[in-house]
């Protein structure tokens, strides 16, 4: 079900986000239900994982229930909230270019559309995030996280009457559409199928889903006399089907909502059935068929190459968080700075290929003529993968200060840094990361017609001189000061200290060789692109755009090394990893058993904690 929704919601995102056809203000909504439905299928494969390996773990402590239940499913109940706010939202802007067409078009512009669309989500999150703290938290009853997550209450008095408020909007919505085609048209067979389809596939896709939740908390509440763990295998195994069928309209809402428009098969099937190579120039100098096709090879072993990475760095840091996340003894504070540094990574992972899809199949053919386009086009592929470099960076910084602390103040460092210090700190670095990556919303090159990449419509000059690389210097100064400190400490204190020479000279040798060569080419790139005298042609130079973006995947090849590095060198993470790997239940005691003893002996206390 999710690569069915990943791969249609994709495509329907890309047409509506690239095509001038389709930049219209209606379509904007399309656009936002379109988003909303692909989160479901990057989110739910995450909390598929954590329900199907991992329901049985005891959630003693809040941050367990945090990381392990609540976590998981937030974003699937955002954009399941948000789909179905959007779709009432598309019936109401129907109904009214139906019933006051002059009035719909003098009043809705993009601007209109764009705010609604925030609007939307956020008062999704608002209603989606209240079980952090309107939960059946702490409940020795209940072993599954929907029965910790969802109240009855909760589920009664807020999701039940907006899903019906919805319904009842889409019936109404819909019936006053087709009263008015009916009038206006004599054949509206057509109208009629299009009102009938949407509304049924709604309430059959829903209405199970909701009843099945409902009996489901019900059920779960406590009778008389009875204490026990509640379970009721045939309910939960029902309400997880049902929930498939609910989720199943991720895609169906592509198909129904703008697949069946005119304008977006048009744009779909020039996307799908693309005939045309494609080549990144729009110069006026002629480009022979042998430069054309290197060009395009080029681009595809840079796709290849780039989907390599992101499958590595999504199971590398996957298993690296859900460890740092769910096992107790890895819940401590200088711990909570490695999950995050694993969370940063892995952002490359999965915004990576939305990226150079983007690079590889489309950089020629959408034309940047507009802000809006240079926005969904260049900056916003761009921005969560700045965003995860820039805090990646950071907290590599904050684990060597937190090391060196550790060495050389332990006392200190024991009874100063908590959890509650460690979460802020983590949440400030990622804070100051989203600020300093935003400014190329405002201080890029945009409009400029002699620059067609991406890239250097969105990094000025001025920007990356006295902003990324003074960061990026200040960065590794601090790395070589403190991890000298550190060296300097354990050689004191240490007779053989090749274990800590070793791993200082990796973590910097490794940080250095990764990030180096791709800010060079980076300056070099910005630098030739600046307009020379008497030049106003439309820059290109293939080759430095090429080994741009090779050596741009060698500094993030730093995001699975990272976590390599830092995490899976040490025994507790080793440990709590094998035992994801190898699906060892925590609450199995394990014992090994030598030839010349027979008594046995349990296994290290990690393996026996979530």
């Amino acid at each position: 079900m999710c690569v069915v929704n990943l791969g249609v919601n994709t495509i329907t995102i890309i047409a509506a986000a690239t095509k001038k056809c389709l930049d219209k203000p209606s379509y904007k909504f399309i656009l936002g239900l379109t988003i909303s439905d692909l989160l479901i299928g990057a989110f739910f494969p995450v909390h598929m994982i954590f329900k199907t390996f991992y329901e049985e773990h005891a959630k003693d402590t809040y941050s367990i229930y945090f990381f392990h239940c609540f976590l998981p499913i937030f974003p699937v109940l955002v954009s399941c909230a948000a789909s179905n706010l959007f779709q009432m939202i598309i019936a109401f802007d129907r109904c009214m270019s139906v019933m006051k067409p002059v009035l719909h078009r003098n009043f809705l512009t993009k601007r209109l559309a764009k705010i609604t669309i925030c609007a939307v989500f956020a008062f999704s999150i608002l209603m989606c995030s209240m079980p952090m703290y309107w939960n059946n938290y702490p409940n020795e009853r209940f072993n599954a996280c929907v029965l910790l997550t969802l109240t009855l209450s909760y589920y009664s008095y807020i999701i039940v009457p907006v899903f019906v408020v919805i319904l009842c909007c889409l019936f109404f919505i819909y019936f006053q559409v087709y009263r008015v085609v009916t009038t206006n048209l004599r054949d509206n067979a057509r109208t009629l199928k299009m009102v009938a389809v949407i509304l049924t596939s709604h309430a059959v896709c829903w209405f199970p889903h909701m009843v099945c939740t409902y009996v489901l908390l019900n059920d779960a509440l406590p009778k008389k006399n009875q204490n026990s763990v509640y379970h009721n295998l045939e309910l939960y195994t029902l309400y997880h089907w049902l929930l498939l069928l609910a989720l199943s309209s991720s895609f169906l809402n592509a198909l129904l909502y703008s697949w069946r428009m005119p304008d977006f098969r048009k744009a779909i099937d020039e996307i799908i059935y693309r005939k045309k190579p494609p080549v990144f120039t729009t110069s006026s100098v002629p480009i022979d068929g042998s430069i054309r096709n290197m060009w395009s090879l080029s681009n595809y072993c840079l796709f290849a190459a780039s989907i390599l990475l992101c499958v590595v760095n999504l199971g590398v840091n996957t298993i690296t968080v859900i460890a740092a996340a769910t096992k107790k003894c890895l819940d401590k504070p200088s711990y909570k700075f490695i999950l995050g540094l694993a969370s940063s990574d892995l952002l490359v992972g999965i915004f990576l290929p939305v990226q150079m899809i983007l690079k590889t199949f489309y950089e020629e053919d959408s034309a940047k003529d507009t802000y809006s386009k240079y926005f969904f086009h260049c900056f916003l592929p761009t921005f969560p993968i700045l965003v995860s470099c820039a805090t990646s960076n950071l907290l590599q910084m904050v684990i060597a200060f937190d090391r060196c602390m550790s060495v050389m103040k332990p006392v200190l460092h024991r009874n100063f840094l908590t959890n509650r210090l460690a979460y802020i700190t983590i949440c400030v670095v990622f804070a100051f990361s989203i600020f300093m990556c935003s400014m190329p919303l405002y201080w890029n090159n945009f409009p400029n017609k002699r620059l067609e990449a991406c890239i250097l419509l969105t990094l000025t000059m001025s920007y990356f001189s006295y902003l990324l690389v003074p960061a990026f210097a200040v960065n590794v100064f601090f790395m070589v000061f403190i991890y000298f400190q550190v060296y300097k400490v354990a050689t004191a204190k240490l007779s053989d200290n090749t274990k800590t020479m070793k791993m200082v000279a990796v973590i910097l040798t490794s940080h250095a060789v990764c990030w180096s060569p791709h800010l060079v080419s980076t300056y070099v790139l910005i630098n030739d692109a600046l307009p020379k005298k008497n030049q106003s042609a439309v820059y290109h130079n293939m080759e430095l755009y090429t080994l741009y973006h090779w050596l741009l995947l060698l500094a993030l090849s730093s995001s699975f090394l990272n976590a390599l590095l830092y995490s899976w060198r040490m025994p507790d993470f080793r440990k709590a990893i094998n035992e994801i790997i190898y699906l060892q239940k925590p609450e199995e005691v394990l014992y090994f058993v030598t030839e010349r003893d027979f008594s046995s002996k349990p296994c290290s206390p990690c393996l026996n904690h979530p």
